[in-house]
């Protein structure tokens, strides 16, 4: 499942959603988030690709909003499935997901890098 929307509902359904990354919403056009209602850090990507048209936000006082719409417009734009022929990203209609920022706060983890395992 390439879908990065779509795979919560799977998720959800035959593990459970406290296994999901908890959600802040999903758009269809950066012009219609509203960053005042985000928390201070957040991600947002777009589900159809992989790192175009990403905003990793650790502080939203210092996010240029601007530039945040400018990249996620751009990753919206991109057809993975014309790119590359791979056929899962053929009918992935493209949005944007927005997630809670996390971080490893473990204590032995003194980098605070995330540990993050793909599936």
């Amino acid at each position: 499942m390439a879908d990065k929307a779509r795979v919560r509902d799977v998720i959800k359904e035959r593990i459970g959603e406290k296994y999901l990354i908890p959600l802040i919403g999903v758009w269809n056009d950066p012009e219609s988030i509203d960053f005042t209602t985000l928390p201070s850090r957040f991600v947002l990507k777009c589900n159809h690709n992989s790192g175009l048209g990403m905003c990793v936000c650790k502080n939203k006082k210092t996010l240029d909003i601007d530039n945040a719409k400018k990249s996620l417009q751009k990753g919206l734009l991109q057809k993975i499935y014309l790119e590359t022929l791979e056929w899962p990203y053929k009918n992935i209609f493209p949005q944007i997901v927005g997630e809670q920022f996390m971080e490893d706060t473990d204590s032995s983890n003194t980098s605070g890098t995330l540990i993050d395992y793909k599936f």
